[in-house]
């Protein structure tokens, strides 16, 4: 059944993206995984893939609507053992593409993500990197 805007609640990051955040403020296995989903990030950078997908990226016509908003569906938690370097993976390259694409547009692009699954700790790292989270 499709959601309307109005069926979509928006929580509001507090911090920037691209902000390392301060020490003090999140416990240290939040710490751990930014630093990760940052290692992560530069892996990325270099690899093939970034590479094709860059090449992508610069094929989307200037001419039409620009990108404004994106969005990730499904992610998990990423506090969970179980398949969190994957999802660790996931998110390192969807942080990397708003990058590319905020690099391209010259203006910030509203970034989103919504899971069942996130916890308040999940929601307290992506609130990091300037997502924001949607709840149905």
């Amino acid at each position: 059944m499709p959601h309307s805007v109005q069926d979509v609640e928006v929580i509001l990051p507090q911090k920037k993206a691209h902000q390392r955040p301060k020490n003090k403020a999140l416990p240290r296995e939040l710490l751990q995984l930014t630093s990760q989903v940052l290692d992560l990030q530069e892996l990325y950078a270099q690899s093939q893939l970034s590479q094709s997908i860059t090449r992508e990226l610069h094929t989307i016509p200037k001419s039409g609507q620009p990108i404004a908003r994106i969005v990730s569906l499904g992610l998990g938690s990423l506090f969970v053992t179980k398949g969190q370097s994957r999802r660790l993976k996931q998110l390192a390259v969807f942080l990397s593409i708003r990058d590319q694409l905020q690099e391209a547009r010259r203006e910030s692009i509203e970034v989103y993500a919504q899971d069942p699954t996130f916890t308040r700790q999940d929601e307290a790292l992506l609130a990091s990197f300037g997502i924001r989270i949607l709840r149905l």
